[in-house]
């Protein structure tokens, strides 16, 4: 549907009487959309976990490899598709970045079909997964240019949220569709698991027909908004001030950190307690952290995002110290399995809620620079930040695999994170805190 007139959500009346409406609808659209994208973009960290049950002769580096390359070539398309959003109308944007998930959908299906395929070639399809992970700055720009100043964290937040629901959707029907001919002779033969026949390619079929529905959706149901174009004297500009980097540097420690925790959620605990089955739990966690993403946005709306960032990154560092210490040491079994899961959970509880917040401390921070575009600095930085953010995906699986190669356990990593999560901790206190700037 074309829109001819202009869309000012700071504008009260136009806002109250169609805006508010318009990017509702423009938003829940878009967030299907980028929740099958990370749904797709995530997939490999579901796939790791079968394809050596199933005669794939990789080793534990190689696996973590798998599970970060998504991330990394996410992350460069991150710059592209956040810049390449303000080229073109939010509809077609999101038309053919959606129509673009059928590629390493439909490839991801063909590769696992053989156990002999080298792992050059499974790599570079796990990097054609990149093209979901690069939908979420082109969502999150959008968003920021469709909703006023004082509902940016609800309205961020909740595209955040929504999105990486996508995560707990694969995590919950991924083994299942594995392990049933869902397509009939489509399916194509199965790979033998323990005497049961699983048809690893369906965790690629799956999203083919929702993703051709929801092209059809957004063709027919978005409207043809364009947001103002980001150039690259805009990106120049956002990064005059010394806070914009910090604000990345903070949505690295919360989304970054969600995202990775979600990627090697599964094989670590897989790798670190082979005899226990946490099922359900890998769900768990990432549905916590995708649901908490709202709430935090909602939270630092209302009471500043610099207090909260400055308590939540101090609380992130507890819980990797009880993850720390609910591993095995010296492989002597001594782990604690539920010390694991709950140390786990609340990182996913505490990340998410840390995105939501960082999300809105990028609007407060761009208010207070006189002279600027507001809506273009923060689109600038929430595609910059997204990138930087995407970054974690592929930083803490190969941190993980170092860990273990070097360490033989993940003591090594974990002792990293920390000394990261305590310079984002510094950065909330001192950045805004001695500042008095208040967010």
């Amino acid at each position: 549907m074309a829109i001819s007139m202009t869309f000012d959500p700071e504008n009260s009346e136009f806002w109250g009487r169609q805006g508010r409406k318009l990017a509702q609808r423009n938003l829940l659209i878009s967030s299907f959309s980028l929740m099958l994208a990370i749904a797709v973009w995530m997939s490999w960290s579901v796939l790791v976990l079968w394809l050596p049950q199933v005669g794939f002769r990789l080793d534990a580096t190689q696996l973590f490899m798998l599970t970060a390359a998504p991330a990394c070539s996410g992350a460069v398309l991150r710059l592209i598709y956040a810049v390449a959003v303000t080229r073109m109308d939010g509809r077609m944007f999101t038309v053919l970045s959606t129509l673009s998930l059928l590629l390493p959908a439909l490839a991801m299906g063909w590769v696992v079909q053989d156990t002999a395929t080298p792992f050059v070639l499974l790599l570079v399809v796990a990097l054609l997964a990149g093209l979901g992970g690069g939908s979420f700055a082109s969502a999150m720009a959008y968003t920021s240019q469709m909703f006023p100043g004082r509902s940016q964290g609800a309205a961020l937040g909740m595209t955040a949220g929504l999105g990486n629901l996508g995560i707990a959707l694969l995590q919950g029907v991924g083994p299942w569709v594995m392990q049933r001919p869902l397509f009939g002779v489509l399916s194509g033969h199965p790979l033998s698991m323990m005497h049961q026949g699983v048809w690893l390619q369906n965790l690629g079929w799956i999203w083919v027909l929702p993703i051709v529905v929801v092209v059809v959706l957004a063709e027919l149901g978005m409207d043809d908004i364009q947001p103002a174009p980001i150039t690259m004297r805009d990106i120049r500009q956002a990064f005059r001030y010394g806070e914009n980097a910090w604000l990345a540097w903070l949505y690295l420690g919360s989304f970054g950190s969600y995202i990775g925790f979600s990627a090697v959620f599964g094989l670590l605990a897989k790798n670190q307690f082979p005899h226990d089955v946490l099922g359900s739990y890998l769900v768990l966690g990432p549905m916590l952290g995708a649901l908490c993403m709202p709430l935090g946005g909602r939270m630092a709306d209302r009471a500043g995002g610099s207090r909260l960032s400055f308590y939540l990154f101090m609380l992130i560092m507890l819980a990797v110290s009880g993850l720390f210490l609910s591993l095995p040491s010296g492989g002597d079994g001594s782990g604690s399995v539920d010390g694991f899961v709950v140390s786990f959970c609340i990182l996913f509880l505490l990340t998410g809620l840390a995105h939501g917040v960082v999300l809105e401390m990028l609007h407060a921070v761009c208010r207070q620079h006189q002279g600027s575009d507001v809506a273009r600095e923060r689109a600038v930085l929430l595609g910059i930040s997204s990138a930087l953010g995407a970054v974690g995906g592929f930083i803490i699986p190969l941190m993980l695999a170092s860990s273990l190669a070097l360490w033989g356990g993940a003591q090594l990593a974990l002792f990293g994170f920390l000394l990261f999560y305590a310079t984002c901790w510094v950065a909330s206190w001192w950045f805004w805190r001695m500042r008095d700037v208040v967010l």
